[in-house]
Formats: structure tokens, C-alpha cells, sequence
């Protein structure tokens, strides 16, 4: 089951009225919930289940005009992860994709309006738009590469690890929980341990 339903919208804080944060926290957060609950009583009796909420890395670093947005984004990764620590050892893994700004239609649209607003070249305010992320460079489907470069290559050790693991879910902002919790190294951050 993926939870991908979303409404994003550039507001400075100050205007966000209560009813905009009730609003986003019912559609961003609540739908998944609610999908949730339905079904993974399911998932628990077949002892098998994917449960995959799409978050943004808006969930770590919040827009300053998207406040409202990035506050669910961070409340779906809190709940996946809850989840997931509630269902170790059952077949069931719960999951977080932390995607970063897609050059879709909706988003294309965003990127217009925030120009308007800020009396700027679209391209200027899709730049500024896009920037933040660590995936800019495949924002666009048609711009994939064909084949990875060796630095996005698992290492051999890796590769191993991951052939007797059970399949699942991009580990990418994972919340899955399992017995082993392996160290990852982030570009400029210390190793953690997820």
C-alpha cells in the first residue's frame, strides 16, 4: 500500500491560518493514517504487507514558505516510523521515501506562481526552487542516466548484505526497522544508525 496522496502551497507563516494547517495535516497526514488502520490488520494476518508513505525531503528541511507542508511531511515520517516499530518481526515492513522536487506538471505550475509572486524569470525561481536538492540532477525522468555512475554503485559488501535481506522498499529515508540497524554515512554528516 503507498500513501501518496498530497497538497503542497507556498504561504508565508504569518498568513497560515488554522483552518490551512487543519486542512493539510487531514489531507498529508490523516489519509495515510486512515489507509493505514484499514489495512494492515490485513497485512498482520497474511503476515506479509508493504506499507510505503511517500514523504518529501521537505520532512527535513522545511520550506520557509511551505511551514504547513513541511509539518506533515515530518508527522508521515513519525508515523511510518511508529508503525514500523510496531510491526517488527510480523512480515511487515513500513517504509518512508524522502523524495526531493520532480519536475512534474503540478510542480511546474508552483514554480509559475512563485514567480509571479516574486516578480521574477521563471527559470531563476525554478532554480531556486529546485536547488536545495541533492537530486536536482534527476528532477526530470528524461534526464535519468542509462547507467550509474560508480559513486551511486553499491559497494561489493553492500551488494552481499542486501542479496539475503527480504526485499522491500527503498532503504532512501527508510523507516523500516529490522534486527540489524547498519551504520550509513551521509555526504557531509557523521554515520548514523537508522
Amino acid at each position: 500500500m503507498v500513501n501518496n496522496l498530497g497538497i503542497f502551497e507556498a504561504k508565508p507563516f504569518l498568513e497560515i491560518p488554522d483552518s490551512d494547517w487543519l486542512r493539510f495535516f487531514e489531507v498529508n497526514v490523516l489519509s495515510g493514517v486512515r489507509l493505514s488502520r484499514h489495512f494492515l490488520p490485513g497485512m498482520l494476518k497474511k503476515k506479509w504487507g508493504r506499507v510505503i508513505f511517500i514523504s518529501s525531503e521537505s520532512a527535513q528541511h522545511i520550506p520557509a514558505e511551505m511551514v504547513h507542508y513541511g509539518m506533515t511531511k515530518t508527522a508521515q515520517v513519525a508515523i511510518a516510523r511508529g508503525i514500523a516499530e510496531s510491526v517488527v518481526g510480523t512480515g511487515v515492513t513500513v517504509n518512508s521515501i524522502l523524495a526531493g522536487p520532480t519536475a512534474s506538471e503540478g510542480v511546474g505550475g508552483f514554480v509559475e506562481d512563485m514567480a509571479k509572486q516574486q516578480a521574477s524569470r521563471k527559470p531563476k525561481s525554478k532554480n531556486s526552487f529546485f536547488q536545495p536538492s541533492a537530486l536536482l540532477r534527476f528532477s526530470n525522468v528524461s534526464r535519468l542516466p542509462k547507467k550509474l555512475p560508480p559513486s551511486l554503485r553499491s559497494s561489493p559488501a553492500r551488494r552481499q548484505s542486501r542479496s539475503t535481506a527480504p526485499r522491500c522498499a527503498p532503504r532512501v529515508g527508510s523507516s523500516a526497522v529490522s534486527s540489524r540497524r547498519p551504520a550509513v554515512k551521509r555526504a557531509g554528516s557523521p554515520a548514523s544508525t537508522f
